[in-house]
């Protein structure tokens, strides 16, 4: 039998780009809590469904509970992103207010 000779052995991989070797610069190394992200999307969903009053100020106010509860949370355990919980704190109190406006619209047309 012929020998066959070896492949030599590579310590790294070949890749197309030195950048490859290292860990990626946009890698999430953050902490950050899941109450702010859904106090956000609470709050920005309470926006549009104003004209539908009971679910604007349900969602309105769970917005406002949630993100309070997460920049609580962000305070005391380090977490990074306490912008989406105050911007969904801001988006919940938007979509009460919203909501109220529409109430006393209807409430004012309808007397008269």
């Amino acid at each position: 039998m012929a020998a066959q000779p070896e492949a030599p052995v590579r310590e790294t991989p070949a890749t197309a780009s030195p950048i490859d070797r290292h860990t990626s610069p946009v890698a999430d190394t953050e902490r950050r809590t899941g109450r702010a992200v859904a106090s956000l999307v609470l709050g920005i969903i309470s926006i549009p469904t104003f004209f539908f009053w009971p679910v604007a100020i349900t969602l309105g106010v769970l917005a406002i509970v949630i993100g309070t509860m997460a920049r609580t949370d962000a305070r005391k355990l380090g977490y990074t992103n306490t912008g989406q919980a105050k911007a969904g704190v801001i988006c919940g109190i938007a979509g009460i207010v919203l909501a109220i406006g529409l109430i006393v619209v209807v409430a004012a047309v309808s007397s008269s």
